[in-house]
């Protein structure tokens, strides 16, 4: 059993939701790349709700490693689970990636080694993997949230992100509680701050099937939410900025 360091240098954040078919093996593939790495890390894993296999899983899990830490919540969205690991994280830096892991371990070094050059490191998606609907509404909110910022962002909600205490702390508390899209958020106060960001191409891969994604309304409802909140956001920066 490993036992991790009392402050991290890094807290990789989960959020999951009914992943009980490959938590345990996703886990486990994150956990060699640490190791292989030979990074000090935590693992925060935050169960929204699940009604599947997946609690008792990420407890046996956690039972085994003591780098694995798991935060059990009632179902409230992705975006508050999210919210939950990062407010949890302890590390130097904090990674975060979704449960459904469809970037994968692999291309995290890429991302790690590039920490020095930028204090928020985003994987960018080639978007091939994605139906074209994903495709066009992604391409579209990188436009608009490009225009916000003052500054080119290819892909600002991806979850395949590396970020620096500071800044996710600077970005945490100019959020609202109740923000529905904290990635996007994040990425645009830390442009608006004036902080480099550094991009790097990852590869999405297939979805698995029994995963259940946003799509349809549902979708389309949840882009025009965020875009929203992300831009009251920017009004609301701006405004503070003329004062």
């Amino acid at each position: 059993m490993t036992t991790p360091m009392a402050t991290p240098e890094l807290s990789v954040v989960v959020p999951v939701h009914n992943e009980g078919l490959t938590i345990a093996s996703t886990l486990t593939t994150w956990l060699d790349a640490l190791t292989t790495l030979g990074i000090d890390a935590e693992v925060i894993v935050v169960d929204d709700g699940s009604t599947d296999a997946t609690p008792h899983l990420l407890d046996e899990a956690a039972a085994g490693d003591a780098r694995l830490r798991v935060v059990h919540q009632r179902q409230g969205g992705h975006g508050r689970a999210v919210l939950a690991g990062y407010r949890a994280a302890r590390g130097a830096w904090v990674f975060q990636f979704d449960g459904d892991d469809e970037i994968g371990a692999p291309a995290f070094a890429a991302v790690w080694s590039r920490r020095h050059e930028a204090p928020l490191v985003l994987g960018v998606r080639d978007g091939h993997q994605r139906a074209p609907v994903r495709r066009r509404l992604t391409r579209a909110s990188a436009r608009l949230l490009s225009a916000m910022a003052g500054c080119d962002i290819a892909d600002p909600n991806v979850p395949f992100r590396l970020i620096a205490r500071p800044t996710l702390e600077h970005a945490l508390a100019r959020m609202p509680e109740d923000v529905f899209a904290p990635n996007v958020a994040l990425t645009l106060l830390t442009a608006m701050s004036g902080a480099r960001i550094a991009a790097v191409p990852v590869v999405e891969r297939p979805r698995v099937a029994a995963r259940r994604g946003l799509g349809g309304w549902r979708l389309y409802r949840g882009v025009a939410r965020a875009l929203r909140e992300t831009a009251s956001i920017a009004l609301r920066e701006r405004r503070q900025r003329r004062r």
